[in-house]
């Protein structure tokens, strides 16, 4: 492990924080390359809050690795080497623009603490425990980039929707689904603790994008062939555009169901 990595493990607690009055809340950070910076809390984006908040512009300004989507839930975003794609409903990948605004996305930017081989047969199912592990962390949030050749990879994208929003359990039941065998392609995404379950999205959270450029979207399953797992221990969480209504009248006094969003 690396002397970063040792620091950050030394820390063993996140400073969450919501911010309110245009952002300002976060301005403490800089930004600070060891937050994750998040954009609206995960069961008040699930229940139908799907107005975007942020530009891109400012997501840039925060990462250049994560995952999201689009006004109105407008396909899936993905965030690699500082550029952001959207894997629409009908499987096309396309660039983004920095004035387009999301509801809900993830970005770091991404200093990976140690690279661990993939086992060839490898599963998201398997891989929280594997890298977490391996990571030295079960405590605190991962960023998570994977390369390589994928034997089987199973992804979703959803449709732009229109008000009243219906919640994502409900997206998620008429979802596209894309399948992909013996492709070369990159996930990124975040594993967060149970503890942050219901403010962050539960458990692991990966988007791919094809080497090609041509194809990916939120990752439902996959299996890997060969590849490289680099994992940013990421000992920070930061909540912003939590300021509107959604935020204020959303009840998290108890964990909020997710059939069929996983």
């Amino acid at each position: 492990m690396t002397g970063a990595h040792d620091m950050k493990a030394f820390m063993r607690i996140v400073a969450l924080t919501f911010a309110a009055a245009a952002l300002a809340g976060c301005s403490a950070f800089g930004p600070d390359r060891d937050t994750l910076y998040q954009v609206s809390a995960f069961d008040v984006f699930a229940k139908g809050a799907y107005e975007g908040q942020v530009t891109v512009a400012w997501l840039k300004a925060h990462g250049d690795v994560g995952t999201g989507t689009l006004n109105s839930l407008d396909g899936e975003m993905v965030c690699l080497r500082g550029a952001v794609y959207r894997v629409g409903a009908d499987g096309a990948v396309s660039p983004v623009s920095d004035a387009a605004r999301t509801p809900f996305a993830c970005v770091t930017f991404f200093e990976p603490d140690c690279s661990i081989t993939l086992p060839e047969g490898m599963s998201l199912d398997q891989l929280a425990a594997y890298l977490t592990e391996r990571a030295g962390s079960r405590s605190l949030p991962l960023a998570v980039r994977l390369s390589g050749t994928f034997s089987y990879v199973k992804a979703r994208s959803v449709p732009a929707q229109s008000p009243p929003y219906p919640p994502l359990e409900v997206v998620a039941r008429n979802q596209p689904v894309f399948e992909f065998a013996e492709v070369r392609g990159t996930m990124v995404g975040f594993w967060v603790p149970p503890y942050l379950n219901g403010t962050c999205f539960p458990g692991m959270h990966l988007h791919f994008l094809t080497a090609d450029g041509r194809g990916g979207g939120h990752v439902l399953e996959f299996t890997a062939k060969e590849g490289v797992a680099q994992v940013d221990v990421t000992p920070r969480v930061c909540v912003v555009g939590a300021d509107g209504a959604d935020f204020l009248k959303a009840d998290f006094s108890a964990a909020q169901p997710r059939p069929g969003v996983e």
